[in-house]
Order: structure tokens, then C-alpha cells, then sequence
């Protein structure tokens, strides 16, 4: 059996920390439903009908711009480009 997944999509449901602290209260939610909250660019995931768990804050900015201008791995000599 293959890993590769073909043709599938992902999709998220966007919305306020207000909206999803709504839909919870409604009973709304879904386990395992991905949702983004835009007013806090947070990723959650439903845990049941009526909650959902945050992670980490998604990336505003694309760090590839960021390169070494030493050759070094460490974070001084960085350089916008």
C-alpha cells in the first residue's frame, strides 16, 4: 500500500476566536475538524462537539528571504536579500 495520497484536499475552516468560541458553546464543532482562527493566525483542531485545542501561531513571513551571509549556520550574519 502506498503512503501518496492523490487528489485529495484539506479543507480549514476560517474564522474569529468569537466564532469558533460560538460554535463551540452550539455544540458546532467536529473531532478531528481543522479550523484556522484569523484574528490570532492560530491553527486549532476540534476535539469534540463542543471544544477545539490551539497550536502554535502559523508564519506571517517567508523566512527563505533570509539567507547567511557567512556561510554559517548560526543566526548572526543574516541578511535580507
Amino acid at each position: 500500500m502506498s503512503d501518496a495520497i492523490s487528489g485529495a484536499n484539506i479543507y480549514v475552516k476560517r474564522g474569529t476566536r468569537a466564532q469558533f468560541d460560538a460554535a463551540a458553546t452550539a455544540g458546532e464543532l467536529a473531532a478531528s475538524e481543522p479550523y484556522f482562527i484569523s484574528d490570532e493566525g492560530r491553527f486549532a483542531m476540534g476535539t469534540s462537539a463542543n471544544s477545539y485545542v490551539t497550536y502554535a501561531i502559523a508564519l506571517t513571513q517567508d523566512l527563505s528571504l533570509y539567507v547567511s551571509s557567512t556561510g554559517s549556520d548560526s543566526n548572526d550574519g543574516l541578511r535580507m536579500v
